[in-house]
């Protein structure tokens, strides 16, 4: 049965199918099917990669400020130390405390001797000091 206007089966005659699978037969919409599947595994793949870029760039910024505040701290905690001036060590550790990407700086005699230390956040216990080691400044 067929639309006397538009010579096209009639709605809900069952050919709804058919009617797919003609117009997928065409060129235009095949086309433009694979334009669009196209574009969206071009803009996936652009953003996988830039998602890994991103990350790599922060670790590397990441990177250089913990190196950084190594250097800043090896020369400025060996003569606090040595005149076991305890007050101008926790200052130092406290000043450096601002880096996003320090976890603690402790400083210590090597023989559990405590010069200093700071932790980021509240109520963090001290268990994690054996588990993990960011950098060990040794004079």
């Amino acid at each position: 049965m067929t639309s006397p206007s538009s010579g096209l089966p009639a709605q809900g005659a069952g050919t709804t199918p058919a009617r797919w699978h003609r117009a997928w037969q065409s060129i235009q919409l095949r086309f433009i099917a694979s334009v669009a599947l196209l574009a969206v595994v071009v803009l996936a793949m652009f953003g996988v990669w830039n998602y890994q870029r991103s990350g790599v760039e922060l670790v590397a910024e990441a990177e250089r400020q913990v190196g950084d505040l190594a250097g800043r701290l090896r020369t400025s905690l060996p003569n606090a130390v040595w005149e076991y001036n305890q007050m101008q060590v926790q200052r130092t550790v406290d000043a450096e405390m601002d880096s996003p990407y320090v976890l603690a700086i402790v400083v210590s005699d090597g023989r559990g001797k405590l010069y200093g230390s700071r932790c980021a956040g509240r109520g963090r216990d001290n268990t994690w000091l054996r588990r993990r080691r960011l950098f060990r400044l040794d004079s």
